[in-house]
């Protein structure tokens, strides 16, 4: 037998070097950090002096000032050997930057340039070393930099490097870099000085580089694994498969990897195939794996060591050819025997014929030249090289493996099950999707459908998307899948007809019972296809797979590093419409070790009920036989809802996968229309009342261009949320509030919804919105004192008015019922203006946010317009009922003056004197709505308002004018109350003076109590008063509730008789809703 690849001292940490255990000889952990301090402080110093400018100072001091500890990302610490690579150049850093301090600074340049470099350092094994290399070359573009290839590590635990052209073709791999747009040289200028760069880990690496350094002309930092964010890798996606394609091994290795391929194809039955294992057997691993697996974070770690002693049974259950020869790459170091060799005795007892390093001739004397990290990039090209392969995806090796053999659309296989950690670091893995459609469903909501759940899986979730087809090649459906880069899978279910004819059996019942796929035999087998997924063999590879319907969209990246753990054993279903058990199979994340393992005991238990494929307690066909069959595994276990998102559920901002469960786009159009949905009971009231249906609703439109049922649904959501949408089936003189509140709960979660495009346009209406509402409140408040003013004319000429009240309190109701009237006429009139304005405003405000996309805020400020209208109307009331309590107290004055003839000859002298002053108030309080209005003026919908208040003033002034031709008709009426018993009337008269003196002096909160007062003193006030002040305190309350903006319903103004003198303020008050 072949011993260990090269080396004679047992290095610990497998082929890719990355085990917590090997590491380079490190300074005390103390000495690190106090390095580290004097590093950050020396930078601090220089860039204080200058060099780097004040504002780079201010940032970089900010930053420090916030008192974070450093620590390392938790993705790494999710994961063995990332955590050893980044503990080894944390550990490092110390020493290479302070060897680097001497040049501190580096050359400065203007910024930009072609001859701007950056140079990294590499760190750990060979996989974690090019990782590390793969960071640089994104970090390089990001930054507009040329590369500077690193040195690498031929043997991890040694500090020694080499060029880089020792380990893969240098020259190759910058011409095929340089040809993506990112410059590599092998060297950096002839008498550059990198800048020596230091980022704290909890500092934003990528921003610092590009903030601080930017001016630096030549920067160098230490190893960037782990520092980038992944969405940069996503970014530049097609530049890192590219460069992976480019590292090809430098010609000494390369013909070792062509020596050991021809062997292996030697051996293969019938071809020239090989197969790989990248097996983890390791002592070192076991240890590491021990550690991480402990580590006390709340996290579940369950995969590192998973079957390892009996691989060739999980290799068997994801069919991995047992013909061609299978290379196991033995772990370098300290084997664990009991691991090893429970490992070889599973791969013979499933056939597989396994060869191993010392099989191989001629080629130990070539092998024992390499350092170890070589004798790693070996291994890992001959994976790269063979047919399929299988590896631990908690390795980093095997983790890379993984994701450059599946890009290349090769077999590839994680034996250890579960996820890939580093996934949290590179996501640029593709989940696998499967779903299933039949063509006879072409020109139907379910092939729109279909197209839409495609659309988002491949452009934004990113998943590699397979479909069980029925149907014509020849269809246009069929093309446009080829089209997107679907896979297409033929597949004939073997129990077809079986299934059909037990659905038969109660057919008609159940279709209205429980569903309408009961109906035919076609569909009953489309809905029971997906449980042979686990038969497909396009599928053999994946440890996980998600399956939904077609009635889905994907709103983010999907990622099965992102489903938590631990993962299903079996299915992973979520709730259906109530959070309970059974789950709804719509959406399924499936183990597809288990499941296969259980497919064939799980079909012949379908097919042995005669219960019509409804499946008692658990539900109808497929989903009540998944609850039934696999009720241990799944129950109590239901996936997050950010997987099973529902249309008449809440806006979730999280939401990954939303499902059209119940009613699609045209139940939801026709419940818009009629208030029907189609049988689905209150699911789309439910949507529309939870906030959940406009939002997503919106967002669905941009993945369904086509489909004219979806764009009506998502611009009916966008009038809905601006108000410009009214159901046709709700009564509009219903209460404000079955209007207004499934309107507030849509348009809230329309603004959570709101995209990252329109997020900009959003923030400025929000800041508008706010300095309109601000301007609004000083109208509001010039607009109160302009009425305040108005009360005091009107309460002035009510002094002359009243006295013709002296000939009979019947005549004067009747003079006072039509003054009512017409002021009901006259402000009925300004609300119509209003209410024209607001839809003016409501126009506007859609047509805006359908340029901006930020619904939700636009209507906010048009309903704050719509306030401040209210508000305006309520006050003209308010100073219209102030005239009305003013009457009353007038008529006290002017049964007290009836004491003495010469005393009412005296009023009626200052009656004449009260007419002058009552006209110079009124021209003052003209000039204070005019100050007003001018104020308004500047608020849009405002003008309205504060003109009709000028007209009411002028209206006032007349009223005023023309009580001058009533002062004979005063002093007749005097003459004849003469014969009236003046002690009673003075006596009433003193008491209803003194009331009226309080009144005023408690100020206008309290007239209608004085009012009310002078009514209950039994001095022939009439019912009309009563009603009166009733009325006054109402408007006073709803004036109160319009001045502080809460309520925006317009004020419907009764007529005042003398048969509603018991009319309630409820009656008065009566909220209407305004419609465009």
């Amino acid at each position: 037998m072949w011993p260990p690849w090269p080396n004679t001292q047992p290095k610990s940490g497998g082929a890719d070097g990355a085990s917590p255990l090997r590491r380079r000889r490190l300074p005390p952990p103390g000495v690190g950090r106090g390095l580290l301090l004097l590093l950050l402080l020396a930078i601090a110093a220089k860039l204080r002096s200058g060099s780097a400018g004040g504002a780079a100072v201010q940032l970089f001091d900010a930053r420090i000032q916030h008192g974070r500890t450093t620590s390392l990302d938790p993705v790494v610490m999710d994961n063995a050997e990332l955590l050893a690579a980044a503990l080894h150049a944390q550990a490092s850093h110390a020493a290479s930057t302070a060897a680097a301090g001497s040049r501190a600074g580096g050359s400065v340049t203007a910024a930009g340039g072609t001859d701007r470099t950056l140079s990294i350092a590499v760190c750990g094994g060979f996989a974690t070393q090019r990782a590390a290399l793969l960071s640089g070359l994104v970090l390089a573009a990001e930054l507009n930099r040329t590369l500077v290839l690193p040195r690498l590590l031929p043997d991890a635990s040694q500090p020694d490097t080499v060029h880089f052209g020792q380990f893969y073709d240098a020259a190759a791999f910058s011409q095929q870099v340089s040809a993506q747009g990112v410059p590599a040289v092998a060297e950096a200028p002839a008498g550059a000085q990198p800048a020596a760069v230091s980022v704290p880990p909890a500092m934003d690496f990528v921003g610092t580089l590009r903030g601080l350094y930017s001016r630096h002309q030549h920067v160098g930092i230490d190893c960037p694994l782990s520092r980038l964010p992944p969405d940069l890798f996503v970014k530049h996606e097609g530049l890192a498969f590219a460069a992976l394609a480019a590292l090809q091994p430098a010609p000494r290795l390369r013909d070792i990897v062509a020596r050991v391929q021809a062997h292996l194809r030697s051996l293969s039955q019938g071809g020239d195939a090989y197969n790989f294992l990248h097996l983890r057997a390791e002592q070192d691993w076991v240890e590491a794996c021990s550690r991480w697996e402990g580590m006390h974070d709340g996290l579940v770690r369950d995969n590192c060591l998973n079957n390892t002693d009996s691989v060739g049974a999980r290799l068997a259950l994801h069919h991995l050819d047992t013909a061609p020869p299978l290379l196991l790459a033995e772990p370098w170091g300290r084997l664990n025997s009991s691991l090893l060799e429970g490992a070889m005795a599973s791969l013979q007892a499933h056939n597989f014929r396994a060869a191993r390093r010392g099989d191989i001739p001629d080629v130990a004397a070539a092998a024992a030249a390499l350092a170890p990290e070589e004798a790693a990039l070996v291994d890992y090209y001959l994976g790269l090289g063979s047919t399929q392969s299988a590896s631990n995806s908690v390795s980093l090796s095997g983790a890379l493996l993984l994701l450059e053999r599946r890009h290349a659309g090769r077999f590839a296989i994680n034996y250890n099950g579960g996820n890939a950690p580093l996934e949290a670091l590179l996501p640029l893995y593709s989940m696998p999707w499967i779903f299933t459609y039949n063509d006879w469903s072409a020109g139907t909501e379910y092939e729109y459908m279909m197209r839409a759940a495609v659309t988002s899986a491949v452009r934004t979730a990113r998943m590699k998307a397979h479909c069980m087809f029925s149907g014509s090649e020849e269809s246009a459906t069929y093309k446009w899948l080829v089209s997107m880069g679907v896979t297409i899978i033929r597949h004939d279910p073997k129990w077809k007809e079986a299934i059909a004819k037990e659905g038969r059996r109660y057919r008609d019942e159940f279709v209205k019972l429980y569903s309408h796929l009961y109906a035919t035999d076609g569909a009953m087998v489309g809905a029971f296809q997906r449980i042979d997924i686990p038969l497909l063999r396009e599928l053999d590879q994946y440890s996980y797979v998600l399956f939904t319907d077609c009635d889905v969209f994907f709103r983010r990246q999907m990622k099965l590093v992102d489903w938590g753990t631990p993962l299903p054993t079996a299915l992973g279903l979520g709730f259906e419409n109530e959070e309970k058990f059974p789950y709804n199979d719509g959406v399924m994340l499936w183990n597809m070790a288990h499941m296969r393992a259980t497919n064939e005991a799980f079909v012949a238990w379908i097919l042995g009920h005669t219960n019509g494929m409804y499946f008692p307690g658990y539900g109808p066909m497929d989903q009540g036989a998944f609850n039934q069959f696999y009720e241990n595994e799944i129950k109590g276990k239901p996936i997050n809802k950010n997987f099973n998102s529902k249309m008449y559920h809440e806006f979730n901002r999280g939401a990954r996968i939303v499902h059209f469960h119940g009613p699609k786009p045209n139940h939801y159009m026709q419940w818009f229309k009629t208030a029907q949905c189609a049988g689905f009971q209150d699911m789309c009231k439910n949507g529309y009342d939870k906030g959940g249906l406009c939002p997503y609703a919106i967002e669905y439109a941009h993945y369904a261009p086509d489909w004219d049922m979806a764009q009506r649904l998502a611009k009916n959501c966008i009038n809905l949320i601006a108000g410009l949408f009214h159901f046709p089936w709700l009564d509009p003189a219903a209460p404000c509030d079955q209007h207004q509140q499934p309107k507030a709960a849509a348009a809230a979660a329309g603004a959570q919804s709101g995209r990252e495009g329109s997020a900009t346009a959003g923030g400025a209406a929000a800041q508008q919105q706010q300095q309109q509402q601000q301007a609004g409140g000083a109208a509001v408040q010039a607009q109160q004192q302009a009425a305040a003013s108005v009360a005091q004319q009107q309460a002035v000429a009510a002094t002359v008015q009243q006295a013709v009240a002296a000939t009979g309190q019947q005549q004067d109701a009747g003079a006072e019922a039509q003054q009512q009237a017409a002021t009901a006429a006259a402000q009925q009139q300004a609300q119509q203006q209003a209410r024209q304005a607001a839809a003016q405003q409501q126009e506007a405000a859609s047509a805006a946010q359908q340029e901006a996309g930020a619904v939700a805020v636009q209507q906010q400020a048009t309903n704050v317009a719509a306030q401040e209208q209210a508000a305006a109307v309520a006050q003209q009331q308010q100073a219209q009922q102030a005239a009305v309590d003013a009457t009353q107290q007038q008529q006290a004055q002017q049964a007290a003056a009836q004491a003495a003839d010469q005393q009412q000859l005296d009023s009626a002298a200052q009656a004449q004197q009260q007419q002058d002053a009552a006209a110079a108030a009124a021209a003052a309080a003209a000039a204070a709505v005019a100050a007003a209005a001018a104020t308004a003026a500047q608020q849009q919908g405002q003008q309205e308002a504060v003109a009709a208040a000028v007209q009411q003033a002028q209206a006032q002034q007349e009223a005023v004018a023309g009580t001058q031709q009533q002062e004979k008709a005063v002093v007749s009426a005097v003459a004849a109350a003469q014969q009236l018993s003046r002690q009673s009337i003075a006596a009433a008269g003193k008491e209803q003076v003194q009331a009226h003196s309080e009144a005023v002096a408690s100020g206008a909160g309290t007239q209608a109590q004085a009012v009310q007062q002078v009514a209950a003193n039994g001095a022939g006030a009439s019912a009309v008063v009563q009603q009166q002040a009733a009325a006054a305190s109402a408007v006073q309350s709803q004036a109160q509730q319009a001045g502080q903006g809460t309520h925006t319903s317009s004020l419907t103004v009764q007529s005042l008789d003398d048969a509603a003198a018991d009319v309630s303020v409820q009656d008065l008050l009566k909220p209407q809703e305004a419609h465009s």
